[in-house]
């Protein structure tokens, strides 16, 4: 299920919120146009999160769609999936 189909079946900003408690950083590693696919960009990043006292790191890739809308660019659809324990050179891929 992608996050947000969490407002589509009804759930309010309090329970989306909730998922977001525990996290300390989000970092962008990368961020580029698709060649492919226009109005698409695919992204890797990084996230720190707090759970038991201890410091939790994963890491997530895919692309996210952009649409022009009344001239602003808006996030849509995105995909985007956790990746376990990447190799050294997924970060410079």
């Amino acid at each position: 299920m992608r996050y947000f189909d969490n407002f589509k079946e009804g759930h309010g900003f309090d329970y989306w919120k909730q998922g977001y408690q525990s996290l300390l950083d989000t970092t962008v590693i990368k961020i580029e146009e698709d060649k492919d696919k226009k109005d698409r960009v695919k992204i890797k990043l990084s996230t720190k999160d707090m759970v038991d006292d201890e410091i939790v790191y994963k890491y997530f890739e895919g692309y996210r769609d952009v649409k022009n809308i009344d001239g602003k660019w808006r996030l849509w659809d995105p995909e985007i999936k956790e990746i376990e324990n990447p190799d050294f050179l997924w970060f410079y891929e």
